[in-house]
């Protein structure tokens, strides 16, 4: 079928931290060295970005987090809308530990434990964040991601 997701397909593409070039791996296993990093941009407290990371044909989300910049005590979501589904929409806690932050699908880096099994997409895919606070860069989303 023309548009469905075909888990034994090739990846046509895959999105990292080193997928754009330009960075080497630092010799520790930090959240740089498995994912896409995007600033939030200017938050509004309380209401979702715009999508921060936008992918339109079939393909896996692999990883999603969203974290804090600094030590601000502040709550954080992280939406994720597949196919125009929302399948994930979860606000932490309130956080007061610089890199602590709320898990989509990926693993727990400190315990290096599998969270969620990556997420299969057919046609859409889309990550927001949001803040308790109005703030400008002070969350991270973390993201990686193939395409079909």
């Amino acid at each position: 079928m023309a548009g469905t997701f075909n888990p034994g397909a090739i990846a046509k593409s895959i999105v990292n931290y080193y997928s754009s070039g330009g960075v080497q791996y630092a010799g520790s296993a930090g959240i740089a060295a498995l994912a896409k990093l995007i600033l939030s941009g200017a938050l509004t407290a309380g209401a979702y970005s715009a999508a921060l990371v936008s992918v339109s044909g079939p393909g896996v989300l692999n990883l999603a987090y969203a974290y804090a910049n600094d030590a601000t005590s502040r709550t954080m979501g992280l939406k994720v809308v597949l196919d125009g589904t929302t399948v994930f929409d979860a606000v932490s806690d309130a956080c007061t530990t610089q890199y602590n932050g709320v898990i989509a699908v990926g693993y727990n880096e400190s315990n290096a434990i599998l969270a969620y099994q990556p997420l299969v997409f057919n046609s859409t895919m889309a990550l927001y964040v949001k803040s308790s606070l109005s703030e400008t860069d002070k969350i991270t989303l973390a993201y990686a991601y193939e395409t079909r």
